[in-house]
């Protein structure tokens, strides 16, 4: 069905792609900002094998980059190798493989940050959300913010306590 909506959202075929896991909710709500940097669209896939539906949207889209969200246990590598039939020689599949949802949300903005200053994309917002694992529905309902102003999310796992390297890098200049 995702596949399904992001075909009208009519994203360019050559550009960026990011596979995430629907069983694993809160890094596809912290790739939401990622999604907004890249102008890329956020397709689901299972554990051990593209679906038909996203398989159809890759060939489509014959992505210049796809991004995996999360380690082997998560996306597996036979994923990746079935994702590597969908991109041209010039194509890179790169995986941003943490499994644990603090560091991983922090992973994610600081590959966006980084892909962004390569490519000389606009970047994050000057905004970012600190969200709690039981936040869920909240961040659903900030998704379409979070994708047009490209505001990242962090995690805490305990609510009011940031760890050291997330506070870290919110302290590091990119906010307001």
């Amino acid at each position: 069905t995702s596949a399904k909506l992001i075909e009208q959202c009519k994203f360019k075929p050559g550009g960026n792609v990011i596979l995430a896991s629907p069983d694993w909710q809160l890094p596809c709500m912290a790739t939401q900002g990622l999604s907004g940097v890249l102008n890329a669209p956020i397709l689901l896939t299972k554990h051990d094998g593209l679906a038909d539906i996203t398989a159809q949207e890759l060939a489509r889209l014959c992505p210049s980059r796809i991004t995996i969200i999360g380690g082997e246990d998560v996306i597996s590598e036979d994923v990746y190798n079935q994702a590597t039939e969908y991109i041209d020689s010039h194509a890179a599949i790169e995986r941003i493989d943490c499994n644990e949802s603090v560091e991983l949300s922090r992973l994610i903005f600081e590959y966006g940050k980084q892909t962004a200053q390569a490519t000389h994309a606009p970047g994050y917002s000057k905004l970012a959300v600190i969200a709690h694992h039981d936040c869920i529905g909240d961040l659903i309902t900030l998704s379409p913010l979070l994708i047009a102003n490209h505001i990242p999310v962090f995690y805490i796992k305990e609510l009011g306590v940031i760890d050291e390297k997330t506070s870290a890098t919110i302290m590091g200049g990119d906010f307001n």
